[in-house]
């Protein structure tokens, strides 16, 4: 039963997000308003713009260097990715305070260029059109009253689910605009949202949604055990999002550890003084927006009732009655999806097997998303909302599959920094149809923030194109290889050498010991649910 203390603590949390998701109407009204009080010299300068936007593709560098001189504000350009078998190379132009969407190419002229590109486009969104000129984009007369007046209308304009599923669908319609093929893959999307406060130019906080990694795809590699690391075993939707998240995660490292101030500044990591690692900065939020239910125990178990909801999860830990195989543990095994405890040693010994996406989403409310690497340089990042826009699943069969079947014996016994936190479950809106095209079934589409769409033959656990990436490597940059590389070239960056020694993928994750300590307490409890089977072979590849 819940304490006072863990109630006052879940309406404080509510309550949190209640007040941040009612700042939208300010920031709503300040946007308003800002629109309303342009400075001439910008005015000016954004004309002149247009009228020299004949050398966007000849000299994009130049024309924005010019833009921003006739503003008086700074031009730089932020390099947050340094190149490697992996990263690409990624730059972002900053103009005195205001930073422009990251590009990136094959070398540091390429995404030098390709950055500047992107800053000045966003910029012409802004020109107003001249007298006679058509626009793209609706006016309407300016309200003669204040900002604050606005605040009523606006405040309930976009809920917190609307908000987060608006913006995924958004990002992923642009990726997809050169693949309209792979428009379908939509139906399983999975992102990633990071939740900002700020301060606006009324004093008010408010918050900005950003997606910063996402993934597509239903299906898993399924062929035997491959030992350099290369392949990617599963491409199921929520576990590529949440890989693409980690290659976001050492992009951040790689700023806050660059050695410049205005990097650092941007990155969204601070030092805490209790701890040796890293941590999210105050008023940054992880959220995750799910287009469909992950697969396995969510999938499986009935839609539930408050009163129906303990029964089932008691049965299962029984092993009779109707939560039989309702809440048990599942696995990916040779294209099928079975509980774990009718999955044959001999497939589990020589096939790549994968554990539902239920199953993983459970395990990263209790040890964090970051897994075991980053855990060596980052405390546990946690995810804080779920919104599922899956109409045909209910979400507390959702709830009771990702954080009601751990006791709450083990969440009290954790050291503190992996001490359970609360995860708000919403049901929002679909983004699209659930119905996959055929073509699509074995492709799985990966993005972070700052990178172009990867595209995977997730039966293969390949790269599907390798003309333009990783050179000839058809590796993807989500693999295991991939991100033990970008592990050390974090660890290289701030002269953790011990880490560097680590011979062996497997090796560097047992330095992860308290994070191994939790994870093992995590499995023997859920054992009742079935047996989380361990992947020890596929991890022994080396640097």
């Amino acid at each position: 039963m819940a304490s006072k203390e863990d109630n006052i603590s879940s309406e404080n949390a509510k309550k949190g997000l209640r007040e941040r998701e009612q700042g939208k109407g300010i920031a709503l009204a300040c946007a308003f308003s800002d629109h309303a009080v342009k400075k001439s010299a910008t005015q000016k300068a954004q004309e002149d713009l247009i009228k020299n936007w004949g050398q966007f593709s000849s000299n994009p560098v130049g024309l924005l260097n010019e833009y921003s001189q006739r503003i008086g504000q700074r031009l730089l350009f932020i390099e947050t990715d340094s190149g490697g078998q992996f990263l690409t190379f990624s730059i972002c132009a900053l103009i005195g305070e205001e930073r422009f969407g990251e590009a990136t190419g094959n070398s540091r002229k390429e995404a030098k260029s390709a950055a500047a590109k992107t800053a000045l486009l966003e910029l012409k969104k802004r020109v107003k059109p001249q007298e006679g000129e058509a626009s793209d984009i609706e006016t309407k007369p300016e309200s003669s009253k204040p900002a604050a007046e606005l605040l009523p209308s606006l405040e309930c304009a976009v809920s917190h689910q609307d908000r987060c599923a608006a913006v995924c669908s958004d990002v992923f319609d642009r990726l997809v605009v050169s693949v309209p093929k792979y428009k379908s893959c939509k139906s399983s999307l999975a992102a990633f949202i990071l939740e900002r406060e700020y301060t606006c130019c009324y004093g008010t906080k408010t918050e900005r949604y950003e997606v910063v990694a996402l993934g597509t795809g239903e299906t898993s590699y399924s062929g035997y055990v491959v030992f350099n690391g290369r392949v990617i075993h599963d491409s199921n939707a929520v576990v590529g999002a949440r890989r693409s998240l980690l290659r976001y995660l050492y992009k951040q490292l790689l700023m806050f550890y660059s050695g410049e101030a205005e990097l650092a500044e941007m990155s969204i990591f601070c030092t805490t003084e209790n701890s040796k690692r890293l941590s999210l900065k105050q008023g940054i939020f992880l959220h995750l927006y799910l287009a469909k239910i992950p697969r396995g125990a969510a999938e499986c178990a009935p839609s539930l009732n408050n009163s129906g909801k303990d029964k089932i999860i008691e049965e299962a830990r029984q092993f009779n009655g109707e939560g039989r195989t309702a809440l048990w543990l599942h696995i990916h095994a040779k294209d099928d999806l079975i509980p774990t405890v009718y999955c044959p040693a001999s497939v589990l010994g020589a096939r790549v097997c994968c554990m539902s996406g239920s199953d993983k989403l459970m395990r990263w409310t209790v040890l964090g998303v970051q897994g075991a690497l980053l855990s060596l340089l980052i405390n546990p990042l946690y995810i804080v909302s779920i919104v599922l826009g899956d109409d045909l699943h209910d979400t507390e069969a959702l709830k009771a599959a990702v954080v009601q079947r751990v006791n709450d014996s083990l969440k009290k016994s954790v050291p503190e920094e992996y001490k359970t936190k609360e995860v708000h479950f919403f049901r929002g809106p679909p983004v699209c149809s659930l119905d996959l095209d055929p073509d699509c079934k074995t492709i799985s589409l990966n993005w972070c923030l700052g990178d172009s769409l990867e595209i995977v033959n997730a039966a293969e656990g390949k790269l599907i194109n390798t003309s333009s990436q990783n050179g000839t490597s058809n590796a993807s940059r989500l693999c295991k290889a991939a991100m033990f590389s970008y592990f050390r070239k974090v660890a290289e960056k701030i002269g953790k050498q011990d880490l560097l020694n680590a011979e062996t993928y497997s090796e560097l994750k047992k330095r992860a010991v308290t994070y191994q300590h939790v994870k093992k307490k995590l499995i023997d409890d859920l054992y009742e649910f079935g047996k989380w089977p361990e992947k020890v072979v596929s991890d022994l590849f080396r640097k």
